[in-house]
C-alpha cells in the first residue's frame, strides 16, 4: 500500500512524493551438502519505503525535455525464523534489518519527427544513481543448539549505476504503432547489461 502526492510550486516544476509500506512473505530454500537434504523456511517481515522527486519539464507540441532528481529510501525488517527438514543441519536465523538510501539524477527528452507515413518519436533517457546505505549483518546458529552463535555480513551490490535508454516509436496513420528500445546498465563492480525489446500497438 502506498500514498502518492504531486505538487506544482511553479510552471514546469513538479515535486512528487511516495510513502508506503508492505508485508513480506517468501520461502527460504538451502541445499545441505553433507546430507543432500533441502532445508526450508517460511520467512516474513515488513517494509517501509518512500521517495521524493524534483523535476523540471519543458514541453512543446512536438518535443519535451525533463531533468530530474530523486531520493529513495527503504527500511526492511526480516523476522527471525527456523529451518526445517534438514535435521541437525537446520539453522535458526535472528531478526535482520536492511536499510536502503539512494540518490538519482536523470534526464528524459524526446522529439517528434513528421514522416509521410506517420510520426517517429525518438526518446533518450539517462539516469545516474548512487547507493548510500551500508550492509547489514545477520545472526544465525544451529536450531537444535538454541543459540545464535554465528553472524554473517550480506554482500554488497553495486554502489552506483548508470542507466541509458534509447527508444524509437513509430505511429502510423492507420492506428498501428511499432516501437523498439535499447537499454544498458553499467554499475561499479558489476558487468554491463544490455536489453533490446520490440513492441507493436494497435489503437481502435
Amino acid at each position: 500500500m502506498a500514498l502518492y502526492g504531486s505538487f506544482t510550486p511553479a510552471p514546469d516544476l513538479f515535486i512528487d512524493g511516495v510513502l508506503g509500506g508492505s508485508i513480506l512473505e517468501f520461502d527460504s530454500i538451502r541445499f545441505v551438502t553433507p546430507t543432500g537434504l533441502i532445508a526450508s523456511g517460511d520467512v516474513g517481515g515488513t517494509q517501509l519505503f518512500g521517495s521524493i522527486t524534483f523535476a523540471y519539464e519543458r514541453r512543446e507540441d512536438d518535443w519535451m525535455v525533463s531533468p530530474y532528481g530523486r531520493l529513495e529510501f527503504s527500511r526492511s525488517r526480516i523476522e527471525s525464523f527456523t529451518e526445517f527438514d534438514a535435521g541437525v543441519y537446520s539453522l535458526a536465523y535472528g531478526d535482520q534489518q536492511v536499510d536502503g538510501l539512494s540518490a538519482n539524477l536523470g534526464l528524459r527528452a524526446y522529439d517528434t519527427i513528421e514522416l509521410p507515413f506517420g510520426l517517429l518519436r525518438p526518446e533518450l533517457r539517462g539516469e545516474y544513481g548512487y547507493d548510500f546505505a551500508g550492509r547489514s549483518s545477520m545472526s544465525l546458529g544451529y536450531a537444535d543448539l538454541n543459540s545464535l552463535t554465528y553472524s554473517t555480513l550480506a554482500g554488497r551490490t553495486a554502489r552506483d549505476h548508470l542507466d541509458v535508454s534509447l527508444l524509437l516509436d513509430l505511429q502510423l496513420a492507420q492506428g498501428w504503432g511499432i516501437g523498439t528500445g535499447y537499454r544498458t546498465r553499467l554499475g561499479s563492480g558489476s558487468r554491463m547489461s544490455h536489453t533490446v525489446d520490440v513492441h507493436v500497438d494497435v489503437h481502435f
